[in-house]
């Protein structure tokens, strides 16, 4: 009967501390499962907050200085880094940088609306803007800088540094381009490697025109003596008319080639003048 008695005391000290064991686990359960909650909330709060950070600060400023960094190209450092440099340019002038990842159809009229909505249609100033759909580049000037940054300037900058925009290094090439800004404005010289190329090719051009005229020329004393006077000056009007010909649709070839107008851009490492008459100067290239 004790026995039993004991069994029973026993078995109920077993139920009561089972009974404590799993309330006990319900409780870690529960504070765990709280902290966790707590815990994600907190993380995805804190992305949310990061989220809201990156978006305000794609966008920096000072008093003659904006950087708007849409396609998210820069670090935060970098932006910094941009933002001091072009703070030690002229004062006089206003210096955007944009980069952007949506389709536009025109560089130039993108380049002219940002920098009107930042600083006004004809205050003085630069623009730069990286567009990332298009994957062009594009330069230009305002107000009085276009006497120092014209459309032939714009131009050799972006022939300048679209390579650093090709190789993924955006900071470089909008650091650079400004050093060639900064140059021009300073009247100091800059690359102009396209027009280097561009004199290389019209020579080597004309000398072969040249070799051309003298083989021709030959040719006409070389003739038999029955061949009719008639006869030697048709064909040397011919020569000459082609020799003629010649000249100007090899130069038109290479302008047309160097420079044209933008029509929305395409990959391939195309240039693009384009400004000219109000507004604001303009050049690009793609990359």
């Amino acid at each position: 009967m004790q026995n039993n008695k004991l069994k029973t005391r026993f078995n109920k000290k077993n139920i009561v501390s089972a009974i404590a064991i799993f309330a006990i686990m319900l409780f870690v359960v529960n504070v765990v499962g709280t902290v966790e909650v707590e815990a994600t909330s907190q993380e995805e709060q804190v992305v949310a907050e990061d989220g809201q950070d990156s978006s305000e600060d794609s966008r920096i400023a000072s008093d003659n200085v904006v950087i708007i960094d849409q396609a998210d190209l820069l670090t935060s450092q970098e932006e910094q880094s941009l933002l001091e440099q072009l703070q030690q340019m002229d004062e006089s002038y206003n210096y955007l940088i944009a980069t952007e990842d949506y389709y536009v159809s025109s560089m130039q009229r993108e380049m002219e609306e940002l920098y009107s909505e930042n600083f006004g249609a004809d205050s003085p100033g630069a623009a730069f803007v990286i567009n990332m759909d298009i994957r062009e580049i594009y330069s230009g000037a305002s107000g009085s800088l276009k006497e120092k940054l014209s459309d032939d300037d714009a131009l050799d900058v972006t022939n300048n540094t679209y390579k650093y925009a090709s190789d993924g290094d955006y900071y470089k090439c909008i650091s650079e381009t400004y050093k060639d800004y900064d140059r021009l404005i300073n009247d100091a010289p800059i690359r102009r490697t396209m027009r280097y190329v561009v004199a290389v090719l019209v020579g080597l051009i004309l000398g072969f025109l040249i070799m051309y005229i003298v083989m021709v020329s030959s040719r006409r004393i070389s003739l038999p003596r029955g061949t009719a006077p008639a006869q030697m000056k048709n064909s040397v009007n011919v020569n000459a008319i082609l020799v003629g010909a010649t000249i100007p649709t090899i130069m038109n070839v290479i302008v047309h080639k160097t420079r044209h107008q933008s029509s929305g851009g395409s990959s391939g490492g195309g240039s693009h003048g384009g400004g000219g008459g109000g507004g604001m100067s303009g050049g690009g290239h793609s990359f």
